[in-house]
């Protein structure tokens, strides 16, 4: 997976409704930390995943 991805994926979510305010801006702090290589794939993956409508039962927890 790539920044492209993970950017893609984001915009998805965020066009779909799911990320907006506190949401969105700590997406967009993972993504610019992912970018910079300050995180790993598997929590740029696990910050999505999180706000995916799908998944969001299985992520009780804040990421930060």
């Amino acid at each position: 997976m790539n920044l492209e991805y993970f950017s893609q994926r984001a915009l998805n979510l965020m066009y779909s409704g799911v990320l907006y305010r506190e949401r969105l801006a700590e997406v967009y702090c993972a993504l610019k930390s992912y970018e910079a290589g300050g995180i790993s794939d598997k929590v740029m993956q696990y910050a999505l995943d999180r706000y995916d409508p799908e998944l969001e039962p299985l992520f009780p927890f804040p990421l930060f």
